[in-house]
């Protein structure tokens, strides 16, 4: 049963449909405009480059699962976080960015844990997610990201949909921290761009 709070952001478990979870690189910013991101944090796209989601909506790129760049002195690194200020100190996969392997699929269904309790009546609804205790967990380079459970709205303009209790033991609707099944909401690789 989640009874403790122990979030580890959105964790990719299937897709609908038959491309399942591909993961794509796309840049961060070299140096002081790198964010500190982990595996599981939820990702946009501003200016061409991989940026915080923060706490709040959407829409997102996709959720981050994992990090290349080259490390002036220990060479070619590929984590399941990035610290913040990163630069990259040479060509890493072509790119001379830190790069963020992100899975991008509008239809990719994601586990996240609940700050607070969640009821069956809330399937349907939209909710923001929040960073909670930090964007990164050190330890495991894995995001602290959780679901909002204060920020459920009928609304489309926040990050995630709520598809489902995820199907794992102990797991209830009635606990305090339930952990959940999402999908992305109006994530911008579905979205129509003004020609």
């Amino acid at each position: 049963m989640p009874a403790s709070f122990a979030p580890f952001g959105l964790r990719a478990i299937a897709a609908f449909g038959s491309h399942g979870n591909e993961v794509r690189a796309y840049p961060l910013p070299n140096g002081a405009n790198c964010p500190d991101l982990g595996k599981g944090s939820p990702v946009k796209l501003s200016g061409g480059v991989i940026t915080s989601a923060g706490t709040g909506g959407g829409p997102l790129l996709g959720v981050a699962n994992g990090f290349a760049w080259v490390d002036a002195v220990t060479g070619p690194q590929l984590r399941n976080s990035i610290p913040a200020d990163t630069s990259s100190a040479g060509l890493y996969d072509g790119s001379d960015r830190p790069t963020a392997y992100v899975i991008d699929n509008p239809s990719a269904l994601f586990l996240i844990q609940a700050d607070a309790s969640v009821t069956a009546g809330d399937l349907g609804l939209n909710f923001d997610v929040t960073a909670a205790g930090g964007d990164v967990k050190a330890a495991y380079g894995t995001s602290q990201y959780a679901l909002d459970a204060s920020t459920r709205t009928s609304a489309v303009g926040t990050a995630v949909k709520l598809i489902g209790l995820a199907n794992i033991p102990d797991n209830n609707w009635s606990d305090p921290f339930p952990i959940l099944v999402v999908k992305l909401n109006g994530p911008i690789m579905q979205q129509v761009s003004a020609a």
